[in-house]
């Protein structure tokens, strides 16, 4: 199978990861839950894959909050941050990990606005616009999933903290393909993934969290410290992780980071350049439409072959090239209204770690395949 599906998830994992997940399942006990050796081990394993994120993001380990995904950590950003009267903007490239939480706080009296994004992408004017009233936050995504268009993460941070709204990033697509050092960037809180360009486990993510910026827990519960309070503790990170850790995730995760301030340049640079011809060569075919931009930054490429149904030509593409390919909506409903794809949806390739010419050779001449019997 050609794999061309890192946008959803990376595969295979780096190495390193897989021996630090095997790791976790052959000596780890419960973090942080008891005084044994085993516990003690398990807690420094914990601490130091904290470490390692915070260097890769160039922030200090205590502002990050491990969670199991990205929407996690945006619903809790989201939830944790607003209510009654508070005022969010957004933009219509938006997953449905952020739409549908704002869906559910307007119900709660939460004022959402969402901007149009001509083209698919975010005009920063019209965001300057909307920052004209009273706003509490702004949340973006840094690098759009549906076409890899890339916000620019810097300007549009300024302009929210300008206006004393906190400015939240959903950076799942970008983490670990482009260089993001959060201390140098006006962001108040960042939502990630640990399974995409980190190259780590599913199940695992987390949030960034600016010292000196306030959220209410999602979660309350053990965390192993100030156990004699029934209140939740205040300190960071034990106030927003309650309950048992995912050992084995953080373990690999921690594993991930590294590797990628090792390699990450490299893989990155690869899979871009694979990205890059992909789209410079189906872009040559007359039954292609293709939405991504024509520079790519990050290695996502979506296109339609005619009118044909998206998951038709992704089924196709899969049982009779074995190239695997994300057809559909990509939890972006709006997004592909915007490109005038609501019907029809869009055939995603995102090339990423693992990726050869052959892969490339491979993709090209299943999309030609499949031009020739349109």
């Amino acid at each position: 199978m050609i794999y061309l599906d890192h946008a959803a998830t990376s595969w295979p994992k780096a190495p390193t990861v897989v021996e630090a997940v095997t790791e976790a399942f052959t000596s780890g006990a419960n973090p942080g839950r008891g005084g044994h050796a085993m516990g003690l081990e398990a807690a420094r394993f914990v601490l130091a894959a904290r470490e390692q994120l915070g260097e890769l993001l160039g922030v200090d380990s205590s502002s990050l909050i491990f969670t199991k995904n990205t929407t996690e950590a945006l619903n809790l950003a989201l939830f944790g941050s607003l209510g009654p009267g508070s005022r969010v903007v957004t933009g219509a490239m938006e997953h449905n990990s952020v739409l549908r939480p704002l869906e559910a706080l307007r119900g709660r009296g939460v004022d959402v606005e969402v901007l149009p994004a001509p083209g698919g992408e975010l005009d920063l004017e019209l965001l300057e616009e909307a920052l004209k009233k009273r706003t509490t936050m702004v949340v973006l995504s840094h690098v759009s999933n549906v076409t890899g268009a890339v916000l620019p993460l810097a300007q549009a941070g300024k302009l929210a903290q300008d206006a004393g709204a906190l400015f939240l990033a959903d950076v799942a697509q970008s983490l670990g393909y482009l260089p993001l050092n959060l201390s140098e960037l006006p962001v108040d809180l960042a939502a990630f993934p640990g399974h995409k360009g980190l190259l780590g486990p599913m199940g695992t993510g987390g949030l960034y969290v600016r010292p000196g910026v306030e959220l209410e827990p999602l979660l309350y519960g053990g965390t192993g410290s100030f156990s004699d309070s029934l209140s939740q503790p205040q300190v960071m990170p034990d106030r927003f992780e309650a309950g048992t850790p995912n050992l084995p995730g953080i373990m690999g995760l921690g594993a991930a980071a590294k590797f990628i301030q090792e390699r990450g340049q490299e893989i990155h640079r690869s899979a871009l350049l694979l990205g890059q011809k992909f789209r410079e060569q189906v872009a040559d075919l007359p039954q292609i439409t293709v939405y991504s931009p024509e520079q790519v930054a990050v290695p996502v490429v979506s296109v339609n072959f005619g009118q044909e149904a998206s998951e038709e030509v992704a089924t196709i593409l899969s049982e009779f090239f074995r190239v695997a390919v994300r057809g559909g909506l990509h939890c972006a409903p709006l997004a592909h209204r915007t490109l005038g794809t609501g019907s029809q949806g869009a055939v995603r390739f995102s090339f990423g770690y693992g990726n050869t010419q052959k892969d490339l050779e491979g993709a090209i001449g299943a999309v030609q395949a499949i031009c020739q019997k349109l």
